[in-house]
């Protein structure tokens, strides 16, 4: 004859052991539900700082090439030509990213170039700048929405 203790251990799972089962289980797609946002969002924030150097890059390689003739139009959008009117140079940024040549705000996923300003915290200042000074704003995405930031070469 069995035990009540024999004949418990072979009906199955308790359902307290099913339970934490769940609970583990609930915790681990918990976590991936939240990291996989901050994760996209750091590689699009990636994605734009590379396209801010590419496009820095771009204009110091041009001034090198023209001995410092700035020029008088950089806008696009992938491919951005960056041009006095008869010396283009193409540089290469996302085809998502839009380029505008002005000093103005850009919008989330655009980029404002400026020539002869420098940055000033987030916004771009003529203070200091030369007529070789490049700055460039652009928006980086936070957990709160996004932040205005400035670079310069």
């Amino acid at each position: 004859m069995r035990t009540k203790l024999q004949q418990r251990k072979d009906s199955g799972f308790t359902i307290i052991e099913v339970l934490i089962v769940l609970a583990i289980a609930g915790l681990i797609l918990l976590v991936v539900f939240l990291a996989v946002p901050a994760l996209q969002r750091n590689g699009r924030n990636t994605a734009m700082k590379s396209d801010v150097q590419n496009l820095l890059g771009g204009v110091s390689e041009y001034l090198s090439n023209n001995d410092g003739k700035a020029p008088n139009d950089i806008a696009g959008t992938g491919d951005i030509v960056i041009t006095d009117g008869t010396t283009p140079q193409t540089t290469k940024v996302r085809a998502s990213t839009t380029v505008t040549y002005t000093a103005d705000e850009p919008t989330a996923g655009e980029i404002s170039i400026s020539m002869g300003q420098k940055c000033s915290g987030a916004e771009m200042t003529t203070t200091g700048a030369t007529t070789r000074s490049v700055a460039v704003l652009y928006h980086i995405e936070t957990s709160g929405g996004t932040i205005l930031k400035c670079a310069e070469s």
